[in-house]
């Protein structure tokens, strides 16, 4: 938060050279959070793993963002789970998880939706099928990582254009901000501020983030023509270098250049 009060200040005043400098120190920062997150996932995940049948085990997978082990591991130790465990408050949280993570599945379609974007455009994903493949990007401007990505999302934007529509969602809460960010940024795609747009089976209406279970961003669902999950990538404690060039070889795949 201190650096990025400290590059917007600079940004104001025109000094592009503190701004950098700025920006460089708060990226060398969030590498060795990212080191030191990845390094203490690890370890719980060793825990969980060696641990299994512990009641701790089955709060803090009840807890977490499913991002502690593959979610296949999780729905096997799952099945082990003796009834009491499934049973009990956190272990219909885990069977929850489960079936909203098969929903979301690579291979299953997403729900359509409509909403206005910064320019006051309606966009309407099902106006996609057949014409172009979707990248949709959770995101919020507070969070580095999102903001790490931006160039890379430039670049795949440039390349694949006619092709492929990049359709950023930020799930923050305060718009001024976002306003801000986009305008920044320079972001050149299609900016959504998060809504209350698509309608659940109790006939109330949830924000796209919630209705597609994003649980960390930034978040990113490669969509086919068909408006199917090819690919799911990103991650807050995952370096950005760990996913784009996975998300860069499907797209090379898939366009042929």
């Amino acid at each position: 938060l201190y650096y990025q009060k400290a590059i917007q200040k600079a940004s104001q005043e025109n000094n592009t050279t503190q701004a950098a400098a700025y920006r460089l120190l708060q990226q060398a920062l969030q590498e060795k959070m990212n080191l030191y997150s990845r390094q203490e996932k690890t370890a719980d995940s060793l825990f969980i793993l060696q641990h299994p049948f512990s009641y701790f085990t089955l709060s803090w997978l009840a807890s977490a963002n499913n991002d502690l082990m593959p979610f296949s591991v999780l729905e096997k130790m799952y099945a082990t789970y003796p009834d009491d465990f499934k049973k009990s408050k956190n272990g219909k949280i885990i069977a929850q998880k489960i079936a909203n993570e098969k929903i979301f599945a690579v291979g299953n379609n997403v729900p359509d939706f409509t909403i206005t974007d910064i320019k006051g455009d309606t966009i309407h994903l099902a106006t996609y099928e057949q014409k172009k493949y979707v990248l949709l990007e959770f995101g919020a401007s507070y969070c580095l990582p999102c903001r790490q990505i931006e160039p890379y999302l430039k670049n795949i934007d440039s390349l694949y254009h006619g092709q492929l529509a990049i359709i950023s969602i930020s799930t923050e809460e305060n718009m001024a901000n976002w306003l801000r960010w986009v305008s920044q940024g320079k972001l050149p795609w299609i900016q959504i501020f998060d809504q209350l747009v698509i309608k659940n089976g109790e006939r109330q209406f949830q924000k796209i983030g919630d209705a597609y279970q994003i649980v960390t961003i930034p978040s990113m669902l490669l969509l086919d023509k068909q408006r199917r999950i090819v690919a799911k990538y990103g991650g807050y404690y995952t370096s950005p270098t760990a996913y784009i060039p996975a998300l860069k070889q499907k797209l090379q795949a898939i366009f042929g250049y």
